[in-house]
């Protein structure tokens, strides 16, 4: 089960510090088909990403330190700002693979295999 799904405030770090510590992130939804997420650990916290697609299950994705205790670098400790950008790509990434999947149940995928048999 996620928590917290309401718009959460993680802008800043005065705003991510008032967090309690929790086992499970605190999620904001970017898109419907992404969510970005915020585990608020003892320490440093980190940025997490979910993409949602319109079948099959969530993929998750841990994508970074939050810039809690130290300044971001934009690779290891990333920004709200670079946290979402890269929640978007990967997210983005992760739709385009799901897209050029073939569907199991599509007539599409049952006339092409009827007409490649011989």
């Amino acid at each position: 089960m996620t928590t917290k799904m309401q718009p959460q405030n993680f802008e800043n770090r005065t705003a991510r510090a008032v967090l309690e510590p929790s086992r499970k992130p605190y999620w904001c939804v970017l898109e419907r088909w992404c969510h970005m997420g915020y585990h608020r650990a003892r320490g440093s916290g980190r940025w997490v990403t979910r993409f949602v697609p319109a079948k099959g299950p969530s993929m998750d994705l841990t994508i970074g330190e939050a810039d809690d205790q130290a300044a971001a670098d934009g690779v290891k400790i990333l920004s709200f700002e670079q946290a979402r950008a890269a929640s978007r790509n990967w997210c983005i990434e992760q739709a385009i693979e799901a897209a050029s999947q073939p569907l199991d149940d599509s007539p599409f995928n049952k006339v092409g295999a009827a007409c490649s048999r011989e």
